[in-house]
């Protein structure tokens, strides 16, 4: 039975915060045992490339259940936090002890060859990268190498006549000695030549699909190449120096960054070509490597502090107690570290003017349902009914005024408090007041009754856009170019009055009948427009709008958005009404990144019928740049058809 996405999330969480934790305790547990600050720096190196490998593989596994290069990055990370657990176990055999228990000699045996777990998932993410598939069946020669390898030099282990620790300072009597030192050399050789087969095949299907591959796919694997061919240069510099030499921090610095610069590549690819559509990946990576770092100083304090103040009362040995205090002390620190740093690298580094934790909070589905809090009491002149619709902003009502039907808006209880939200509230109803037009919901009356604000508007009988996609798919191009004048038409008459609407969404476009059968859009909620050339932000750096269709100006500064920031969001209108879905799907953050960096998708690839014309009018409405697009509303109209 395979698990729900939320407790998939779950245990890979799990999974991924536990090897952190390994791979950061493990380094100072040794230190204690044995004071070295060059061997702390050489460990926490190797922490370094495990977390990179956690982190983005557990990534990729989460969005993506069984694709083969999330499993392929986690190989790595769980091999080495395994094989550091069974070597503090081995390190604790007593000395003189030579006869080991079956678990001592697995300890022995896994630590021992543990280091396969860092040269086995390279060929596998290069045989297998970008796609998650091999290049073509002929290419499965290099798994048959790559895994005889593998399985052969742990059986040649298994029948060792003697087994060492990793480091060879102690030795004991193989469980199965069946093969001598002299024995195993050539094996080993044989072994080698079959481990060195495969990782050239994975390097000729990499140029391979490299040479086949389109102009986005060639992108991703170059900047992986790059990172291998580092990697691999590094570490035959490496093995064939003198020992001397070997261990020089510029060769051990260089090969770290070679090694964490194969997962960050693949970062690199999502966040930049959208492999696998999780752009937030590396977004989310930044703000925990943010994390790691500021909370390794005061575990890195607490550790040596607690350790120097305690140095005469506990043996080397209980030292792990000073590693629970100062786990502990990060621990405290997480959620105030957590939240400093999204705002750091969401705001400082990306040059947004929210963070995804608002933007998660800000993008909630609104509630609705048949009755209301206020369902059946009188506001003013105004008796409310059944409930039509609840967001953060308002909850809106049918109500009736000497049987006059009518729509009447309230500021829930909640935001009355905050003079923010009732300045919002006040300034929709005077700028809508203002506003006179056939496809602008007209405005009646605001007011205060008892403590709640109100605006009385217009009824308007019939569905809203995104009721109709759901109930009756894409619509004609015709009906979609008649929606569009008409909203087009009093966008232009509220960009001429002075106002941006910032929020156009197939929700705030109603479509009433007529009497002689027609249809009439017309455009709600102005509760967030901005009027020109006003400074003045009600809503400071919060989030504002709906991401699905946000201009990427607007998500990096509000205050310099103009009118074509509603022809934007006119054109993902328009394609969702021709698609029947809308440009940019995903999770909120997903969304947003695609926005930001994501090219338009062309209509023409799930529509082929729309006219060229029609379909470059979108995607020059979608452009990311403002100085690109439509300069108004109707001129978009116009090319549209």
């Amino acid at each position: 039975m395979n698990p729900s996405p939320r407790l998939r999330k779950i245990l890979l969480n799990l999974l991924v915060g536990a090897i952190i934790l390994i791979v950061l305790v493990e380094p100072f547990r040794r230190f204690s045992a044995s004071p070295s600050l060059p061997g702390l720096i050489s460990e926490l190196q190797w922490s370094a490339i495990i977390i990179a490998f956690a982190v983005v593989g557990g990534i990729i596994l989460a969005r993506h259940p069984g694709q083969r290069i999330g499993v392929f990055m986690l190989i790595l990370p769980i091999g080495l936090a395994a094989g550091l657990i069974l070597e503090a176990i081995v390190s604790a055999i007593p000395n003189g002890v030579t006869a080991l228990t079956p678990f001592q000699y697995f300890a022995v045996w896994f630590s021992s060859w543990s280091w396969w777990f860092l040269i086995l998932p390279l060929p596998l993410i290069a045989l297998y990268f970008p796609t998650g598939e091999l290049l073509s069946r002929g290419w499965r020669w290099g798994l048959v190498c790559l895994f005889t390898a593998f399985g052969a030099f742990h059986i040649v282990a298994l029948l060792a006549a003697e087994w060492s620790e990793l480091d060879g300072t102690r030795s004991w009597p193989g469980p199965f000695p069946l093969l001598s030192e002299e024995q195993i050399e050539p094996l080993v050789i044989v072994m080698g030549i079959l481990l060195l087969t495969s990782i050239a095949l994975a390097v000729m299907s990499m140029i391979a699909r490299y040479r086949r591959a389109e102009l986005v796919e060639r992108a991703q694997i170059r900047w992986l190449m790059f990172f291998f061919a580092l990697f691999f240069g590094v570490y035959l510099i490496t093995f064939f120096s003198p020992d001397e030499y070997r261990q020089r921090w510029l060769v051990d610095a260089a090969m770290t960054l070679s090694i964490i610069g194969i997962p960050l590549s693949i970062g690199f690819a999502i966040l930049r070509y959208r492999l696998y559509q999780i752009d937030v990946a590396i977004n989310r990576s930044l703000v925990l490597g943010v994390v790691i770092i500021v909370l390794a100083i005061p575990f890195a304090a607490a550790f040596f502090g607690v350790r120097a103040l305690l140095a005469g009362m506990l043996e080397p040995q209980h030292d792990t107690m000073v590693v629970a205090f100062s786990t502990l002390a990060a621990g405290l620190l997480f959620n105030p570290t957590y939240r400093w740093a999204r705002d750091l690298i969401d705001r400082r580094f990306y040059g947004l003017r929210f963070n995804l934790l608002d933007l998660d909070v800000s993008q909630k589905a609104p509630d609705t349902g048949a009755r209301g809090h206020h369902t059946g009491q009188t506001l003013g002149k105004y008796k409310l009914h059944d409930l039509l619709g609840k967001g953060g902003m308002g909850e809106v009502y049918r109500a009736s005024d000497n049987g006059n039907t009518l729509a009447v808006k309230i500021l829930p209880g909640s935001a009355v408090d905050l003079p923010e939200h009732l300045a919002r509230f006040s300034r929709e109803a005077r700028l809508t007041l203002s506003l006179q037009h056939p496809n602008i919901v007209r405005m009646l009356d605001y007011g205060e009754d008892a403590g709640t604000a109100f605006m009385a508007m217009e009824y308007v009988e019939g569905d809203n856009l995104t009721a109709r996609l759901h109930a009756d798919g894409p619509l004609s191009l015709e009906e979609t170019r008649a929606v569009i004048r008409q909203v087009a038409a009093a966008l232009d008459y509220a960009h001429q009055s002075g106002f941006i609407h910032r929020d156009i969404k197939p929700g705030n476009i109603m479509l009433r009948k007529r009497a002689d059968g027609g249809t009439d859009a017309v455009l709600m909620d102005f509760g967030v427009a901005k009027v020109k050339e006003s400074r003045s932000m009600l809503t400071g750096t919060g989030m504002v709008g709906t991401i699905d269709y946000m201009a990427p100006e607007q998500i990096r500064e509000s205050t310099a958005v103009d009118a074509r920031a509603d022809v934007y969001a006119l054109g993902l209108v328009a394609y969702e009404m021709l698609a029947g879905q809308p440009a940019f799907k995903g999770s909120p953050a997903q969304v947003m990144f695609m926005h930001l960096t994501q090219p338009p998708p062309d209509i023409r690839a799930l529509q082929p019928g729309i006219p060229a014309a029609a379909a470059e009018a979108i995607l020059l409405a979608l452009a990311k740049d403002p100085a690109e697009r439509f300069d108004s509303a109707g001129a978009f109209a116009s090319a549209l058809g």
